[in-house]
Formats: structure tokens, sequence, C-alpha cells
């Protein structure tokens, strides 16, 4: 067995500590699977009862928090002497607000309403289809053929790997989605779980087109007339998920979290920042490995107790994409004259290393309770908004105010270019499987 130093880092004192296996460079350790106490001894490490985690009950105490947990995986990193995993104030400051956003977002799920599919179907139709009777029943039959292709893909050992390999638990996957549970109309899930249906199944033409893989002019079936439609019906859908500033307290957190879990898995706007401000030849150099569009789904240690010793997995884990940071790196290649982009690549993985070792930090010696929508509505209004972030693209005052048969030769020509650079960063994001072909039932076809 490797020594105590090569795993274990004290960070403050006995009680707050980092095991990392340094010698196969997994940077980070999710402590999901561990329960118990572990204290840092000379030779290894202690089992100490269950584990007290310290509670955290405001937003400034849990900036502070991480501020110091920050400081100390940078610490650590560096004297892993691994990387240059030096950043500067201003990336400090938004990797903050990233993980208390991270905890918010975990807050968020767990209080998610437990819904049947039925008034999930009765409440998105009322928000989006007031008075349509037809639109409850769409809704509910695209979730229901919805859940029975995700069955059926994941008869494919091939899709069940690539789904372990985004940190997915498959099992899960054959959980929701049987027969039995399609069937059973008093089976209730988060209201979170039925949104990925109703975005991969629906009607909002862009996210559905996207998860077919057809969000593409190869065959000329999408003319440039559609897609600025379909940019219209996203918008506007967008507009109704995103809150109002003198939205309630509570409101505004779950609505700007409808938007972040929407954007964090389809990334439209992201992919419309990325086209509007990347330099025209870097542009060119997108496709599925490109830093700014690769997913991080790391490989990671997981530590357990089992039969009262520490023993050790590895499994990947997905974190979601830094928004802020993203966008504040494609600012500054947008304006950097230098044809060398590498060090943008550098400083994201820096990022996402650093984010996501504090965050399991966090998981494991601390807890975030509270209930101050007041506060918390502040710091996502101030620090993480959603709606400005929505609304940085300027695509969509065009979309809102034109039609497309009114619109000059000149701009149509810019925005048909910029439809085909959409679509190149969509297929890297989103790129095609033949894994995923049998869930392409024939109405979709």
């Amino acid at each position: 067995m490797k020594g105590m130093e090569d795993w274990v880092v004290k960070l403050y004192g006995d009680r707050i500590f980092d095991i990392w296996d340094r010698g196969n460079w997994r940077f980070i350790t999710d402590y999901s699977h561990l329960d118990k106490e572990l204290i840092p001894c000379d030779e290894w490490l202690k089992i100490r009862g269950e584990k007290e985690r310290i509670v955290i009950n405001s937003i400034n105490s849990l900036r502070d928090y991480f501020k110091e947990i920050i400081f100390a995986v940078i610490q650590t990193l560096q004297t892993g002497n691994c990387f240059n995993f030096d950043i500067n104030e201003s990336e400090k400051e938004m990797l903050i607000n990233q993980l208390v956003f991270d905890i918010l977002f975990d807050k968020y799920c767990s209080e998610s309403e437990w819904m049947t599919r039925a008034s999930y179907s009765k409440r998105m139709a009322e928000k989006l289809f007031p008075g349509n009777v037809e639109g409850y029943r769409a809704i509910n039959e695209a979730i229901s053929r919805g859940m029975k292709n995700c069955y059926e893909m994941m008869k494919n050992p091939s899709m069940r790997e690539q789904i372990r390999m985004l940190g997915c638990d498959p099992e899960m996957y054959d959980k929701y989605n049987t027969p039995h549970m399609r069937e059973n109309i008093s089976k209730k899930k988060p209201k979170y779980s039925w949104d990925c249906y109703y975005y991969n199944y629906g009607d909002i033409s862009i996210t559905s087109r996207i998860f077919r893989r057809q969000f593409t002019r190869e065959n000329r079936n999408y003319p440039y007339k559609d897609t600025w439609e379909d940019l219209k019906e996203y918008d506007c859908f967008v507009n109704k998920l995103l809150p109002a500033e003198n939205e309630s307290c509570q409101k505004y957190y779950y609505m700007s979290m409808d938007y972040f879990y929407l954007e964090s898995y389809k990334r439209i706007d992201f992919i419309l920042k990325l086209v509007s401000l990347m330099p025209k030849d870097e542009m060119q150099k997108i496709d599925k490995q490109y830093f700014l569009v690769k997913r991080f789904h790391p490989q990671v240690l997981v530590p357990f107790v089992q039969n009262d010793k520490v023993c050790f997995d590895i499994k990947y884990n997905y974190y979601r994409p830094l928004f802020m940071i993203e966008q504040s790196i494609q600012e500054q290649m947008h304006e950097d004259k230098d044809s060398d982009f590498s060090k943008y690549g550098n400083k994201l993985i820096n990022c996402q290393i650093i984010r996501a070792k504090a965050y399991e930090l966090f998981e494991y010696h601390a807890q975030y309770i509270s209930s101050d929508y007041r506060e918390i509505k502040s710091f996502i209004s101030q620090s993480y908004n959603m709606k400005m972030y929505h609304e940085s693209n300027d695509i969509w005052k065009a979309v809102r105010n034109e039609k497309w048969k009114n619109i000059d030769s000149d701009r149509k020509k810019e925005f048909k270019k910029n439809i085909n650079d959409i679509q190149t960063t969509i297929k890297s994001l989103f790129w095609d499987s033949p894994d995923r072909k049998i869930i392409r039932t024939k109405d979709e076809e």
C-alpha cells in the first residue's frame, strides 16, 4: 500500500483533509459513498463513527467556506507538482460563485416536486398552451413515447457503458422507464426528470432536433427560415421559464434553476455565444475534443468503508458546465490577437478540476441548510443571473422583432453562415452514434 503522504493531504488540522490518487493523476475524490468519519494518522486512516458535517446556513458563510477550500485545494495541487494550477483573483471569485450556485442547484434538485406524468403534463400545458386541451395530450403522449424509447435504448450494452462513463447509473434508467412505470399513472418522479423527457421528445423543435441528431442541413431538409422560426419558438419557451425580477424569492430561485437545468443539458445559449465570439480561424478547429466543447467527466477516486477498512473504487463523474467562466474565456478569446489559444484550455481545465475538488470536499465535510430565499434570490440576481446570461445573445432580439421575409439579403447571408457554425458546434457537442439508432421510432425518422 502506498504511504500516507501519497494519498492524504491535510487541509485544516486533522478534521478537514483530502484523499487523492496522486500517482495515477486522479485529482478528484468523490466522497458520496463514505458516511464514516476518517481521521488521518501517521500510518493511514482511522475510522471513527458516523461522519459529522459542518452546518452552513447563509450564502456569506458558504462563500467564506469555499474561499478557504479553494485556497487549500490550489495549495494541494501545487504541492503535488502536477501542473501550474494558479488562477487569478477574478477567476477565484467566479469559482466561488459557481460553487455556491452548485450547492443551490443541489438544493433545487432535492426540493423538486414529485409529480405524476399527468400532473406534469397538465402543468406544462397550462404554462405553454393555456386553454388548449390538445397541448396536455401531446405532452403526455410525447413523454410516454420517450420512456419507451429510453427503455429500449438501455438494452444496448454499449449505450449502458457510455451512460456509466458519464457518471450515471444505467440501472436507474431501467427503473425509471419500465413498462410498469409507463403504465402506472400514479407513479411519481421529480419535476426535473419529466423536464428531461419533454426537452427530448416534446414539441420544442430545437431541443428535440438536437436529441434526434437532426439539427443539420446535410440533406437540405432544414431550411434557414425554419431555423429562424425554431429559434423564435425556443426563445419564447425560455422566456416562460425565466423569472422576472419582481417574482417572489422562492419562485425566482426555482425558475432560475429550471433554465439552468435546460441550458446545462442542451447548451443553446452557450453555442450561440461561442459562434458570435469565437475568432474565425479558431471556429474552424471546433470538434468534439475542442476544450470549450468537450464535457468534463473525469475518472475519480471513490473511498468507502468495508469490513472496517478503507477501500477504494474508480468511476467517472460528470460535472456541469461553468457558465460564467466559459463566457469570460470566450470574451477574452474574442479580444485576444494571439493565434495560440492553448492557454485558455489550460485555464478552463484548471478551473474545472479546482471546482470539482472543492465541491466534493464540501459534500463530505459540510452541508448547507437554509430557507432564506430572499438571500438566495439576491445572490443569483447579482452573481449568477440566468436571465442576463440568456439575454446577452443578440440573436434573441432579432428573432423577436423581425420576420425572416423582412430581413435584408446581407443579414440573411450572415445568419446563414452563423447557422452553419452553430450546426458544426451542435454536432461536436451531440455527435451521432450507431448505439442510439434504436431509439428512433418510425414516426421520428
